[in-house]
């Protein structure tokens, strides 16, 4: 046995199927490319302006049991806050220097929201960079935006690092006051009760005792002014531990904010409990530590998912969730420090009562003038001890700057970076390319016409294809004639093939009365039928042609209309010879169809057409009769029972293979005799060249008739 072989791809096909839809293809490959660079052109320029800012990090205390935390990439997330927005806008708004057309075009709409979504930035881990990027439609205004963005983030920065010594610094200016005010009472009240007692010092055994109170007052006040200080760093870090946790859902609707802050609120208590056993003595890998480290993660991937649905990142869900995180230590670690602070105040107030105790047994003078004396340097060790404070809050403050420096300021940008034509262009040319092939070989696919004459052999192999008639455009229906056309013309050969082809099968012999019927309107069969006439009229024969569409006659368009035809003689209305009209052509007649009659079947299927049939065979060589499209009536059918044989003419991409096939089956059970197709309106492809593409041979046979390849 001969293996089965692959048939080869004939790329013909796909060029005559592009070929064919060459106006599809065209309206998507040129259409879309046109479209999308009118858009293009029409869409206002978004330049992008980038300020680089260097990052200096935070060293990490090799000494503290707390994870290291970067704060340096947790202030980043400031950028994305709502509130950083709206300091940004304030400064811009109040500093005269701004260019104005800055404000009017961030007064579009809501300001503040306005500005946030045109801010957004990048951080380099490996160089310590943070580029801040600012978008808008005029190159100097975002460069500006950007530089102003960026020294706000600077200063925002700044004032977060200020911000424990400047509570240190608050707490020392309201104390000190206070602090001079008793040292003055008790200083008068001390001179007033050495005037009326006339006392200038006293000394007894009680001046040890008096000592002591005097240490355990020093030691209490400076511990009083530590748990103040602690209080007020404690309070500054639960206030920017609050605005973050309010800042990351900010926005995004009552429920969802509510369910987010409850989700940090449990993260914010677990590392509570995980800092505190850190500062216990419990390693990072102890149970107790690993226990909430794992309950951490799940509220984490349960945050990560409720984050999901206000539109977040990832990398936005990690800052701030780290910047909370270090916040939480330093609560947790002043927390500890605060409540050793309280426990030593509690043993001093403690020890102070024990010798108070003492120091009352002794004589009412020595006890008033100690205690007196005891509070007057007890307050002016204090006044000391808080300016001393208050210089060094000072000095700390003042030496908090930020952990960030503008390395290189925004500069106008040359280029947009939306829309970018160059990549628009060659990005709809590809989909231009794509969508058109991909549309017209879905055409092709959905298509049930008859392409091409290999397709109409391989659905009828035992019927023969008799000719194929060029396409022509002619207006005045005298122009479809082939007399109207010069000798040796594609269209004129064309029907001289037919003619040939149908001598071959004997026609005007032992096959004298032919049906020329189609599937559908409009393929031609009434010129199909009207020139084939005229062909064989030309080789001397005696040709009658009868109008057998008796409900849209076309023959008249060729012959005109005459008084009586076919519906009067079956009608009884005349006889044979009152039918038959000479034509403008001799030895060529025709039979009118008469008058439309209301039920041409009836008539069509008497006995009286089919004794006329026979009556015009025995006087005319060829009987050629012309019929309505079977798909629509069944008046072909009907004739072709009472004829020798019948020709079915079609239309490539045009006649339905389901239509042709009904025509065909059609004609068969009615008895009618199918001895080939013709293929009218041919339109040339330059991608097919068999069946009707033979015009070339005809240059130097022009007087003969040649059988078509089949």
């Amino acid at each position: 046995m001969t293996p089965e072989t692959t048939p080869p791809i004939d790329i013909r096909k796909y060029l005559d199927a592009l070929w064919k839809r060459k106006w599809v293809f065209i309206l998507f490959f040129i259409g879309i490319p046109t479209v999308t660079m009118i858009f293009t052109f029409a869409t206002k320029p978004v330049y992008e302006a980038k300020c680089v800012l260097l990052a200096r990090a935070q060293e990490a205390n090799p000494f503290s049991p707390l994870p290291y935390h970067n704060p340096v990439k947790n202030q980043i997330f400031i950028l994305n806050t709502v509130n950083f927005a709206r300091n940004v806008w304030e400064k811009i708004k109040d500093n005269k220097d701004l260019n104005k057309t800055l404000v009017s075009y961030l007064e579009d709409g809501d300001p503040v929201l306005n500005l946030k979504s045109k801010i957004s930035y990048s951080y380099d881990d490996q160089n310590n960079l943070l580029y801040i990027k600012t978008k808008g439609h005029n190159p100097k205004e975002t460069a500006e935006l950007s530089n102003v963005v960026a020294e706000v983030f600077i200063k925002t920065t700044e004032n977060i690092a200020k911000s424990s010594a400047h509570e240190i610094v608050k707490f020392l200016e309201e104390q000190i006051p206070k602090v001079e005010e008793n040292l003055k009472k008790v200083q008068d009240s001390l001179k007033k009760f050495k005037m009326e007692e006339k006392l200038t010092d006293i000394k007894s055994i009680g001046e040890y005792i008096s000592d002591k109170l005097k240490l355990i007052d020093e030691i209490l006040a400076e511990t009083e002014v530590n748990i103040k200080e602690r209080e007020g760093v404690l309070r500054a870090w639960e206030e920017r531990r609050k605005d973050l946790v309010e800042n990351i859902s900010e926005g995004r609707g009552g429920g969802l904010k509510n369910i987010v802050q409850n989700l940090y609120e449990k993260i914010v208590k677990l590392e509570t409990q995980k800092t505190s056993l850190l500062l216990e003595g419990f390693k990072e890998n102890s149970k107790e530590v690993k226990e909430i480290e794992d309950k951490i993660k799940q509220v984490k991937e349960e945050l990560r998912e409720k984050l999901k649905e206000g539109i977040l990142t990832k990398a936005s869900i990690t800052e701030p969730f780290e910047e909370i995180s270090n916040a939480v230590q330093k609560i947790v670690s002043v927390s500890a420090e605060l409540k050793a602070l309280q426990a030593k105040r509690e043993a001093l107030l403690k020890n102070k009562d024990e010798v108070m105790k003492e120091f009352s047994k002794f004589p009412e003078k020595e006890i008033t003038y100690l205690t007196l004396q005891r509070e007057f340097e007890l307050n002016e060790e204090i006044l000391i001890m808080l300016k001393k404070r208050y210089e060094e809050a000072k000095l700390q403050e003042v030496g908090q700057i930020s952990r960030f420096v503008i390395v290189e300021p925004a500069i106008p940008p040359r280029f947009p970076v939306f829309p970018k034509k160059k990549q628009n262009l060659l990005f709809s040319i590809v989909i231009g390319l794509g969508l058109a092939l991909s549309i017209v070989f879905l055409l092709e696919y959905l298509d049930t016409t008859i392409r091409d004459v290999d397709e109409l052999k391989a659905l009828y192999p035992d019927i023969p294809l008799l000719a194929t008639i060029p396409n022509i455009k002619a207006i005045d229906p005298e122009k479809i004639l082939i007399t109207q056309h010069k000798r040796g013309s594609l269209y004129m050969e064309s029907f001289r093939t037919l003619r040939s082809n149908l001598k071959f099968m004997r026609v005007g012999e032992d096959i004298k009365s032919i049906l020329v019927t189609s599937s559908q309107p409009n393929e031609g069969k009434t010129t199909v039928a009207v020139n084939l006439g005229i062909t064989f009229q030309m080789t001397n024969m005696k040709i009658i042609i009868v109008e057998g569409d008796l409900r849209k006659p076309g023959l008249p368009k060729v012959f005109g209309d005459k008084e009586k035809g076919l519906t009067d003689f079956l009608v009884g209305e005349a006889d044979v010879k009152d039918i038959i009209y000479e034509t403008f052509l001799e030895n060529v007649f025709y039979v009118p169809p008469g008058s439309i009659p209301p039920n041409p079947t009836e008539l069509l299927s008497s006995e009286k057409f089919k004794a006329l049939i026979s009556k015009l065979k025995k006087e005319f060589d060829i009987v050629i009769i012309d019929s309505p499209p079977l798909t629509l009536f069944v008046d072909s059918a009907v004739i072709s029972s009472n004829v020798d044989a019948s020709i079915v003419v079609l239309q490539f991409e045009y006649t339905r293979r389901e239509t042709l096939e009904y025509t065909v089956s059609s004609l068969s059970r009615s008895g009618g005799k199918i001895i080939g197709f013709v293929v009218n309106k041919v339109i040339p492809s330059p991608f097919k060249v068999r069946a009707y593409y033979y015009y070339p041979y005809y240059k130097s046979y022009r007087d003969y008739g040649y059988p078509i390849e089949y």
